[in-house]
């Protein structure tokens, strides 16, 4: 029975993989030439011919689809860590983010990875190579389907691997691996997905979910965290709390939110105090530092003190 939960039939397609279009739950549409020639070009650097052949096949789902047994000696390399995370696109913003929140030591800085132009997460025995190996494809512009099936498929630990992926155009894709810790497993939605391994149960991805859909009006930010509370809520990892991270991207080379606590005994709500607190000074700081818009910023210490004066009377006004 634990295994039906895990593959549930809207988000099959393959060997707990999902790689379907999230806009229209159909497969992932075939690349087009140019996409197809990006995708040449970019993983022959990162990974060789073999992920190439992966990536240019589009009709990859998964191993039970007939994908080659790929092995790649760097990506097989490996950190344990049990989580579940969010990542998502915020509609408001165009921002990508990642919430995580694990019983293991500093899962910031492993597990969460984005840019400006989409997100990752790398859990279960994390592998974090695929971060700084999938980021380059999201923004060459390759779907977020075709980065799962690349990165997974070159990984010989691929069985004990979790990751989902959000690419610029919102499409996302997922995959649990056959030997990840129950309870394990995700859930794709409209520009967001949850996942999970050595849960509590299924309601922790179901609530936290549930819990970011109802939470539209709230800043992106804020959304994510109180996501990963109801799903701690509904029992979380199973092995009790120690770590939690936010990592948020907007229009820059580097995160708009990066916060990050590495062991506490109640990390989520340590987690939305330092949101808190970003929000009291570092937010509005941070709109004057140099940018693409603005290479050089604002240098003027006089405009920026006058600036994050006039944000924060704006918050409390309630027009922010």
């Amino acid at each position: 029975m634990r295994k039906r939960l895990r593959r549930k039939p809207l988000e099959q397609a393959g060997d707990r993989t999902t790689l379907l279009d999230a806009q229209t739950a159909e497969p992932a549409r075939d690349l087009d030439r140019a996409e197809r020639g990006k995708a040449r070009h970019t993983n022959d650097a990162l990974f060789g011919k073999a992920c190439r052949d992966v990536i240019r096949d589009p009709h990859v789902v998964g191993a039970d689809a007939g994908l080659r047994r790929l092995r790649h000696p760097s990506l097989s390399r490996n950190i344990r860590a049990m989580t579940w995370s969010i990542i998502a696109r915020d509609h408001a913003t165009g921002a990508f983010g990642v919430a995580v929140a694990t019983r293991f030591f500093a899962v910031g800085s492993y597990c969460p990875h984005a840019s400006s132009a989409g997100a990752l997460a790398t859990q279960a025995l994390i592998n974090p190579i695929y971060g700084p190996r999938g980021l380059p494809l999201i923004g060459e512009g390759i779907g977020a389907p075709h980065i799962v099936a690349a990165l997974v498929e070159a990984d010989a630990g691929r069985d004990q691997r979790q990751l989902h992926v959000i690419d610029r155009n919102g499409r996302v894709a997922a995959y649990t691996g056959a030997g990840c810790v129950e309870w394990c497993g995700h859930k794709i939605g409209a520009d967001h997905s949850v996942a999970g391994n050595m849960l509590a149960g299924p309601k922790v991805i179901e609530e936290t979910a549930a819990a970011y859909a109802a939470h539209a009006a709230l800043p992106f930010a804020q959304r994510l965290i109180k996501a990963l509370m109801a799903g701690e809520a509904a029992g979380g990892d199973k092995r009790g709390k120690q770590s939690a991270a936010l990592l948020i991207y907007s229009t820059e080379e580097y995160p708009d939110l990066d916060i990050r606590v590495d062991d506490h005994a109640d990390p989520l709500p340590e987690l939305a105090r330092l949101e808190r607190v970003s929000r009291e000074r570092f937010v509005h700081f941070r709109k004057f530092l140099p940018s693409r818009a603005n290479p050089a910023g604002v240098t003027d210490r006089a405009e920026i003190e006058a600036g994050i004066a006039k944000a924060l009377a704006d918050a409390a006004n309630g027009k922010a």
